[in-house]
């Protein structure tokens, strides 16, 4: 019984439904770096008010951040052995702390003072960047 290959062997080109679904986990990224990219500097300021030099150091060592821990999460990730495999470890420990993160970006607590404000969302916007595998 034959059964139908996973690409053309014409062209060796992967069919479009194998591409659609490898493809549309990442709408969700899609929609969380474009909230970070265009919204969360306006939230930060406008709406917490904190400082835009301020901000702007905050995403910028955040970024430097994710620079360090990337190929870190990937040199670990490489070496895990699970049933799960490699990376699905990882995404598992990653899904709840990167939720909690999140939360805590778009809705500070409001007792915080000005400096407790800038720290927690330094603290959260590292660990966020952290766990965004």
């Amino acid at each position: 019984m034959h059964t139908k290959a996973l690409h053309t062997t014409e062209s060796n080109r992967l069919q479009n439904s194998v591409i659609l679904a490898w493809s549309t986990p990442r709408i969700a990224f899609g929609i969380m770096g474009t909230l970070f990219g265009v919204y969360l500097m306006k939230f930060a300021t406008d709406v917490l008010m904190i400082a835009p030099a301020v901000m702007g150091t905050i995403l910028a060592l955040s970024r430097l951040w994710d620079g360090i821990t990337d190929p870190l999460i990937g040199y670990l990730s490489d070496r895990t052995l699970s049933r799960f495999g490699r990376r699905r470890a990882w995404m598992f420990a990653a899904a709840v702390p990167m939720s909690i993160t999140l939360v805590g970006i778009w809705s500070p607590p409001e007792s915080l003072s000005a400096l407790n404000l800038v720290v927690w969302m330094s603290v959260c916007l590292y660990v966020c960047m952290f766990t965004t595998l």
